[in-house]
């Protein structure tokens, strides 16, 4: 299977400089990272060519210093990569990347599934995806954060909808946005750094395209106007100041009432599972979309793969699972507060890791002794 990933360079921080005529970002030597959405898309198109075997090759549009992120996708296990790059590519806005992408994409060959991150740090538009598969007249599924199963014709994906997780199938060729959820990325490898340290990389510009025209590239190909831009006001204040709560890492059991605790976003939530209310164990067990649902002893329990989609809410038996918000909130004496806190993540109801930290400084990483029913403290 050929797989083409989309990547993109991105500012590595906030202090940017913008062009006051034209308003877009001034990239050339400022320091960038590769998107990170566009990690998991690479991850995914590894793990696909683990399975069935084929090529990965990558494509961003940027200035010569996005040769960078080519290097690192290298070092990372791409096999090839191509370098859309051209002064009149220049700000351009979602339609304009797109169609630039599109037609860089066709001067590549063809490939059998095109791959691109969810959105990119410096945009999140989360628009240049689909807006490709049109331009290439491809089915495209945007949130994919599960593939299922991976046939001669097509792929089976799960996409994250608002209210639910929707399972499709779509043909080859096609495009998957795909979100951060779907796999962990690696990490570069030194020695495959090394060994690829010298591996060509194909450099396209606009004469190397079907489309010669340059009033259908960059500023000139984008119907966008921005009437106003400005780098964001930078913040070098210490402490905690907009900071916000670290989001636990899994489920939680709670002992004395029986069910399972998920905390994040700020939201202390529950999902409580009536056993006596669920006719087929299995049955409710196969409606996630994650795997995070399992029998132990004859009863249905909640793994830390859960992602609190409530599918099984709404799906399952009527009453079976219940999702309740704010239903538990930690008791905390303001008065003994000094800016101490211990969190610590759950599997099964013990103690698995964490950190302290004392105003968000100077946290401390450290493993959990397995005590069942360990619990956020706050004190002196």
């Amino acid at each position: 299977m050929k797989i083409l990933v989309c990547i993109k360079q991105v500012p590595e921080s906030n202090k940017v400089e913008v062009d006051p005529v034209t308003g877009v970002l001034k990239r050339d030597g400022a320091a960038s990272k590769m998107n990170p959405y566009d990690l998991y898309a690479l991850e995914t198109a590894f793990r696909i060519r683990a399975e069935v075997s084929g090529s990965v090759h990558v494509i961003p549009t940027g200035p010569p210093q996005a040769q960078q992120v080519i290097r690192e996708a290298f070092a990372m296990g791409a096999d090839g990569g191509t370098l859309l790059s051209d002064r009149k590519f220049g700000g351009a806005d979602v339609l304009a990347t797109s169609y630039t992408l599109a037609q860089g994409i066709k001067s590549c060959g063809d490939f059998d599934l095109i791959l691109c991150g969810k959105q990119t740090t410096d945009g999140d538009t989360a628009q240049v995806g689909p807006e490709i598969s049109e331009w290439l007249n491809i089915p495209s599924v945007a949130d994919v954060v599960k593939i299922n199963q991976i046939d001669e014709d097509g792929i089976t994906v799960s996409m994250d909808l608002p209210e639910e997780v929707e399972v499709a199938k779509v043909q080859f060729p096609c495009l998957l946005a795909v979100d951060k959820d779907i796999f962990q990325s690696r990490l570069p490898s030194y020695v495959r750094k090394m060994n690829t340290k010298d591996r060509e990389i194909r450099i396209l510009s606009l004469a190397d395209m079907d489309d010669k025209d340059a009033m259908h590239y960059g500023l000139n190909g984008s119907p966008t106007q921005v009437q106003r831009i400005f780098p964001p006001a930078v913040n070098d204040k210490k402490g905690n100041v907009g900071r916000k709560r670290r989001r636990a890492g899994g489920p939680a059991v709670s002992e004395d009432r029986g069910y399972e605790i998920r905390v994040g976003g700020g939201i202390m939530a529950e999902l409580i599972i009536h056993q006596d209310k669920i006719p087929d164990n299995q049955e409710l067990i196969k409606l996630c979309p994650f795997g995070a649902m399992e029998e132990k002893d004859g009863k249905v329990t909640i793994s830390a793969a859960c992602k609190m989609c409530r599918l099984c809410v709404r799906k399952g038996p009527k009453g079976a699972v219940e999702y309740v918000e704010d239903a538990v909130k930690p008791s905390i004496d303001k008065n003994a507060w000094k800016g101490i806190a211990v969190y610590v993540d759950h599997v099964d109801g013990k103690g698995a890791s964490g950190y302290i930290g004392a105003s968000w400084k100077s946290k401390r990483t450290f493993q959990g002794n397995g005590t069942s029913g360990l619990r956020p403290v706050y004190g002196k």
